[in-house]
């Protein structure tokens, strides 16, 4: 009887230390399974991309997991970027290495891919004449504001300026320092040049216009005295557009005067709807049904009337247009 009981107690000591050292080590595993669970990971870096003309890219970051920080570098030799979207402009064609760096507290990863930019179009600026053969462009405007109800008299004249050289793979290159009648152009990170006059305190008088650049980069230095005077513009008098029309003429209160060409363009948020050309020497333009086909939406548009006279030269085999040009614009409804 003694033998049994004795046997007894041991077995449930022995099973007391066993459970005791089970538990234990359930603890333990657990706690390391939640730390584990808690632990940061390292990110995984990834990017897309969409190009566009003129070596425009715009990146978007795609990266997976926690990520405290990024760091694009583009391969051309330019400024690293902290951006989640950073739009870069790579100035010259050719294959580029672009990398994505995600970190976090864990740690770092990086994403490379090769990019190809490749010559394409000439990149367009606004609304100003443009010609096939060009290698570049120096434009001067005045920008006339007309009150609607005196379209012969303007309110105000502004001037602005825009110099663009190409190279032979239609990117923008520098030039050095460009100035018109004796003002400095600002050099913007893409290559083109630009002045723009917040009032009448800066503007062209005629006749003068005077164009000079240090050169570079294929182009000697240029020092244009420009011809002829702007030309005589007035201001928009049609303002209203039925689409059920078979015929719109978009009319100036005068005949444009000391003009080699018109351009006549209709606008919805920017985006050219319609567009004509004419010599100088009228005041209006006839567009036809046809012709207005892009103009599905009721809502208010912008007509434009760009009056220009241009003279083209030629610097080291490279053909550069100078032109002169007067602007209005005005509300246009399209009901």
């Amino acid at each position: 009887m003694l033998r049994i009981v004795f046997y007894y107690f041991y077995g449930l000591l022995v099973g007391y230390f066993f459970m005791r050292k089970f538990y234990f080590l359930s603890f333990v595993v657990g706690a390391l399974l939640l730390l584990s669970c808690n632990k940061e990971k390292v990110p995984r870096a990834s990017f897309i991309y969409k190009q566009d003309k003129g070596g425009i890219v715009t990146f978007t970051n795609t990266s997976a997991g926690v990520v405290d920080e990024l760091v694009w570098s583009f391969g051309d030799d330019s400024p690293l970027s902290s951006e989640v979207a950073p739009q870069h402009r790579f100035i010259k064609a050719g294959t580029y290495s672009v990398s994505l760096t995600a970190t976090n507290s864990a740690g770092s990863n990086t994403y490379t891919e090769s990019i190809d930019i490749v010559a394409g179009v000439q990149l367009s600026f606004n609304d100003h004449p443009r010609f096939k053969d060009a290698s570049g462009y120096f434009y001067a405007r005045n920008i006339y504001e007309f009150d609607p109800g005196s379209p012969l008299v303007f309110k105000q004249v502004r001037g602005s300026a825009v110099a663009a050289l190409y190279d032979s793979t239609n990117f923008l290159v520098s030039v050095g320092k460009v100035n018109v009648n004796g003002d400095l152009l600002e050099h913007n990170a893409d290559n083109s040049y630009a002045k723009e006059g917040k009032d009448s305190s800066w503007y062209y008088s005629n006749p003068s216009l005077y164009w000079s650049a240090d050169g570079g980069n294929g182009y000697p230095a240029m020092v244009e005295n420009v011809p002829f005077d702007f030309p005589e513009i007035s201001g928009i008098i049609t303002n209203a557009l039925l689409r059920s029309d078979s015929l719109f003429v978009l009319k100036l209160a005068k005949t444009v005067n000391l003009a080699d060409s018109v351009i006549w363009l209709i606008e919805y948020k920017g985006e050219t709807m319609a567009e004509k050309h004419t010599a100088g020497g009228v005041n209006g333009v006839v567009f036809t049904k046809a012709e207005l086909s892009k103009l599905v939406n009721s809502g208010n548009y912008t007509s434009k009337v760009i009056a220009f006279n241009v003279v083209r030269k030629t610097h080291n085999f490279k053909k550069v247009y100078y032109t002169k040009e007067s602007y209005t614009e005005a509300d246009l409804v399209v009901r």
